[in-house]
């Protein structure tokens, strides 16, 4: 089972009927890697509340606090497919410069600080 969740729409907008997600091309497009992921995995599944859990939305909302503070101290995230299925995450300045290479249990970090406050 799977919950088609696009993180860059807003809470409790839905996606105009007949909208597919297109394929990613390791563009490095992660909105559009997460897209073509769900696209696949949504094609068979079983019906689901489109509305996700009381849970993940506080998950949801810790994240995008976490992207507003970096974002108000001008730091980005940029996340990498890699050809062996992996996910790379660096930490850039708004300017480019690259200010360190994460592994994701350090994003999950970020956003655990941001829920604990």
């Amino acid at each position: 089972m799977s919950l088609p969740i696009d993180p860059l729409t807003a809470a409790g907008a839905r996606p105009p009927a007949g909208t597919a997600p297109s394929r990613a091309t390791g563009s490095g497009d992660f909105a559009a890697m997460l897209r073509s992921a769900g696209e696949t995995a949504t094609s068979a599944a079983a019906p689901v509340d489109p509305v996700p859990p009381a849970s993940v939305r506080a998950e949801m909302a810790a994240a995008d606090r976490t992207w507003q503070r970096m974002a108000a101290d001008g730091r980005e995230l940029r996340f990498d497919a890699h050809a062996s299925g992996g996910v790379g995450v660096a930490m850039h300045h708004v300017s480019g410069e690259r200010i360190a290479i994460l592994q994701l249990h350090d994003v999950f970090a970020l956003i655990d600080g941001e829920r604990a406050g």
